[in-house]
């Protein structure tokens, strides 16, 4: 800020590695003293702790919740019998812990040894024609074929 004549900055520290800084700016030139400082910086390691466990906690919380999901697909998809209509849901439920762009779920076709598209999702609708994929080949392939 071009107008500030005087700052103060203090790094926010977690376990010695920089996670933000707090910074004070003044119109008024030499506002800061060294008994700011120091408070700035206690303050400073306070708000560092407070910030590193409000994440710990959001990300043990998206955990939980992505963990519930899966819970609930698994028990949801064990109750479809109809194959179509079980990748379909897959697709839809796979959306609500990930977000695509496209989709797809590919079956081995035993007798040609080809991966065939069963189900298919490209921006929310139905996608283009995809070619099928012999087993080893290419990056779908390889990764079927070598788990």
């Amino acid at each position: 800020m071009p107008e500030a004549k005087s700052g103060l900055v203090v790094p926010l520290l977690h376990k010695a590695k920089p996670i933000g800084a707090i910074t004070l700016l003044s119109h008024k030139r030499g506002q800061f003293s060294d008994a700011d400082l120091a408070i700035l910086r206690q303050f400073g390691a306070h708000v560092a702790e407070a910030i590193a466990n409000a994440r710990l906690f959001e990300r043990e919380h998206e955990g939980a919740q992505t963990f519930e999901l899966l819970a609930e697909i698994g028990r949801d998809v064990t109750s479809i019998l109809d194959l179509d209509q079980l990748l379909a849901r897959i697709a839809h439920l796979v959306r609500r812990i990930i977000d695509y762009r496209t989709f797809g779920i590919l079956l081995l076709n035993e007798t040609s040894g080809e991966l065939e598209m069963k189900v298919a999702v490209k921006y929310g609708g139905a996608a283009d024609t995809i070619p099928r994929f012999k087993l080893g080949e290419g990056l779908v392939g390889y990764a079927a074929l070598h788990k």
